[in-house]
């Protein structure tokens, strides 16, 4: 059986591959296995390291996501978080034109993470981060698309540095871009870094995101887009025909209607990856992990 990053390869070059890989976003969920708050989770490389690769071994994961919304792109442009939430909220939202923010706050733990983990996994899972898309940096700091594009990519170069196989940029679904082709070009740079460094480049679009469909179609085909086929049904319809996508699971609880749909979509021959709408903290508790996978595990399998 080919492993998680041939699968992953394969997609890049042109292919698609044979199964689905099992991508739930747990990151700050899993610091509940380790007895640890978020904060204290998100900032020890050890515990990370060492609780997802448990983890992955218990749930038999495919892909291990390391980074999936914690703000750490704010943090490292300067902002302090409020960590009695979560995600925690930014106090303010910083941005600043120095190279250097790429690796400032907990940047240092995700990069050390992430080489562990790639070391720990080996050929067994895949070993992914989520970071946010221009588009949400550019509403939440008021700036321009290009310079947060900009910012986007330097840290989309420092994880893949540091051996990431897979990079989610996670935009928001009801916020389309304004222009298109303006998104398209401030983003082309990102998508090329990415696969510079043979890692694989996603879009992670939750919620309803049919208004994104001209900018999904007109994409580059070597970027994988992940969506929610039932908030989604335009965008749902007319991925089936074109390349390789993933799916999104909503936080809420599937219906049999619901189930049924989300099955057809994921058991189309170009869906690739089975994600979530976000990390699992605060929606689904350590002790009921193997429940959801094997829920999902039931949604694949044909």
């Amino acid at each position: 059986m080919s492993s998680p990053k041939e699968l992953l390869n394969t997609v890049l070059t042109g292919g698609r591959a044979g199964r689905k890989l099992l991508a739930p976003l747990v990151c700050a969920a899993a610091g509940e296995m380790a007895g640890l708050s978020p904060r204290e989770f998100l900032s020890n490389s050890t515990k990370m390291a060492n609780t997802l690769r448990d983890l992955q071994r218990a749930l038999g994961l495919d892909v291990v996501v390391v980074e999936s919304g914690s703000n750490i792109e704010w943090e490292a442009f300067g902002a302090q978080l409020d960590w009695s939430v979560y995600p925690p909220r930014p106090n303010s939202y910083p941005f600043k034109g120095d190279p250097a923010l790429a690796s400032g706050g907990r940047m240092p733990v995700l990069v050390e993470t992430v080489k562990r983990l790639k070391q720990m996994l080996g050929d067994k899972a895949a070993v992914a981060v989520a970071l946010q898309g221009p588009r949400r940096i550019s509403d939440a700091g008021g700036v321009a698309l290009d310079k947060a594009a900009d910012a986007v990519l330097r840290m989309a170069r420092v994880v893949c540095e540091s051996g990431a196989d897979l990079i989610w940029l996670v935009e928001a679904g009801e916020h389309p871009p304004q222009d298109t082709d303006e998104y398209l070009a401030v983003t082309a740079p990102i998508w090329g870094t990415i696969r510079f460094y043979q890692s694989i480049p996603a879009l992670h679009l939750a919620g309803s995101a049919d208004l994104w469909l001209d900018t999904v179609l007109d994409a580059d085909r070597g970027v994988i887009p992940c969506i929610d086929p039932i908030r989604s049904p335009k965008l749902s319809d007319a991925l089936k025909s074109v390349g390789t996508y993933g799916a999104i699971v909503g936080n809420d609880p599937l219906t049999p209607d619901k189930a049924a749909a989300l099955r057809a979509f994921a058991l189309e021959p170009g869906c690739l990856l089975f994600t979530s709408e976000s990390d699992w903290f605060g929606r689904v508790t350590a002790r009921e992990f193997q429940s959801r996978i094997d829920q999902w595990k039931m949604l694949i399998n044909p």
